[in-house]
């Protein structure tokens, strides 16, 4: 049970490393999708840029994130 507690740890830290190599205006809607749980419109009125930006913005860092953690999930 405590490897998996280990693990998670390890997980949640190459994530948030991750998330924070990646440009301002990426981490900013992904931290509000991810973390706050917001829609693409709230992201929008909070961030003062367009829905399609936001989804953008949004899809472009996912790819990122699922790049540069790839060898983590292969593990």
């Amino acid at each position: 049970m405590e490897d998996r507690g280990v693990e998670r740890h390890d997980t949640r830290a190459a994530v948030e490393r991750s998330i924070s190599a990646l440009p301002d205006d990426q981490r900013e809607v992904l931290a509000l999708r991810l973390f706050e749980d917001r829609s693409y419109a709230e992201i929008a009125d909070i961030t003062g840029r367009k829905v399609g930006t936001v989804g953008w913005l949004i899809s472009v860092g996912m790819k990122a994130l699922a790049r540069d953690l790839s060898p983590l999930m292969e593990a």
